[in-house]
């Protein structure tokens, strides 16, 4: 964030979108396996997503809020048949432990994206933003 202005500052538009999808996180430190979460996908552009997980057990959520986690998004664009596998970084977590279900949203960077995958989410973008 800008300091003391209250805004973020982004070099790429994010649009508004709603796209299922699976957020894979690995948690060596609590099993071999990676945590696979049910997720939806709020808003997005080449450079990060924000994506809410609708429901986390009370050991993962502890775990899930260190940061810069390397993660793998799992998701279908609108409009296409084939699955889109994304590697990002979680950059910021906000846990909502309140209440039951755990949930949470996570801000995760897409920024070392393979420059197809970036050229293709890219063009995906650009199609929205023209609908809007």
């Amino acid at each position: 964030m800008a300091k003391g202005s209250g805004t973020e500052r982004r070099r790429f538009v994010r649009l508004d979108v709603s796209i299922p999808a699976q957020a894979k996180v690995p948690l060596p430190e609590l099993s071999d396996e990676a945590l696979v979460l049910k997720a939806t996908i709020k808003n997005l552009s080449v450079e990060g997503a924000k994506v809410f997980i609708h429901a986390l057990k009370k050991e993962d959520a502890a775990a899930l809020l260190r940061m810069r986690r390397k993660c793998t998004l799992l998701f279908t664009l609108p409009g296409e048949e084939a699955q889109s596998v994304y590697p990002g970084e979680i950059v910021w977590v906000d846990l909502h432990a309140d209440i039951a279900p755990i949930t949470a949203n996570l801000g995760i960077s897409l920024k070392d994206l393979p420059a197809p995958d970036r050229e293709h989410l890219a063009r995906f973008l650009d199609g929205l933003s023209a609908k809007k």
